[in-house]
């Protein structure tokens, strides 16, 4: 029985901790009728019941207040999750050469070094390396992203790199610029995990298992239980093993922010239009 008793108030608590705005509703509902009717409660309580008309009418007034405000409630919560899906990214990731090389909207990103080499060889008019490209394919803004680069080298050690960038532009180039090489035969391309937080705040995860699969996008749960997702997509807890999966080490301070500034790109898309031309 203590166990039966343990286990009902725990559901109750998780039942109020989850639908606490509703609760709160209820709660106020119900102070306002005892209020209006608190009178004739106690007469009702010391002498008699009072007009029984009289009771089904105000029970029916609070009921359509309930109803009302649940609606209300629920038409907002419906209008703020539209807002929060229509400003989700879209992401599409590619190998380029100097050959097809983005020539407006790029950023480069990653360790000074790979920068320095890439910029070089595009100013010297150099074949540039096969490098990684991620593009925010939708009209969207994001607020920030953090990137994770996973490699095997020498088919043994297993190694992951991380990218960090805020305030990404509607079909934004991100040139990944890592240790990782692909024209470097002992490092084998493992995929890549991005984590974006979008302007409405949601947290997102885009997961590439490899350069040919299908990419799959994860978004965490939030309070608002009118936020939904298509048939591809799937909504994951912070508590589950998903989440733990594909937030590891996004958080640790080897993630890199460096980037390549905007001011200086307009030289190099006019060296690339013109090597292009040719």
């Amino acid at each position: 029985m203590k166990e039966l008793i343990e286990k009902l108030f725990n559901r109750i608590k998780e039942f109020i901790q989850k639908n606490w705005w509703d609760v709160r509703y209820l709660l106020l509902l119900a102070f306002a009728f005892l209020l209006l009717r608190f009178g004739k409660f106690i007469k009702w309580l010391i002498k008699d019941t009072g007009s029984v008309a009289d009771w089904v009418n105000d029970l029916g007034t609070i009921g359509a207040f309930i109803i009302i405000f649940w609606q209300i409630k629920k038409e907002a919560e419906i209008q703020r999750a539209i807002k929060i899906e229509e400003q989700r990214p879209r992401f599409a990731i590619r190998v380029v050469s100097d050959n097809n090389f983005p020539d407006a909207n790029v950023t480069f990103l990653g360790k000074w070094d790979k920068i320095s080499e890439i910029i070089t060889n595009i100013r010297n008019n150099n074949v540039i390396r096969n490098v990684l490209i991620l593009k925010n394919i939708s009209r969207n803004d994001i607020y920030s992203i953090t990137i994770r680069i996973k490699y095997t080298e020498n088919n043994e050690v297993t190694k992951f790199e991380k990218l960090g960038y805020s305030g990404i532009g509607p079909y934004e180039n991100l040139v990944l610029l890592s240790d990782f090489n692909f024209n470097d035969e002992s490092k084998i391309y493992g995929g890549l995990v991005v984590r974006f937080i979008t302007p409405a705040n949601e947290m997102g995860f885009f997961e590439a298992d490899k350069l040919d699969s299908k990419p799959k996008y994860y978004y965490v749960e939030t309070k608002n239980k009118s936020v939904s997702v298509n048939d591809v997509d799937e909504i994951i807890n912070k508590k589950s093993a998903k989440y733990k999966e594909l937030n590891d080490g996004m958080d640790d301070e080897n993630v890199s922010y460096n980037y390549y500034d905007r001011s200086i790109k307009s030289s190099i898309t006019q060296k690339l239009t013109q090597k292009q031309q040719r």
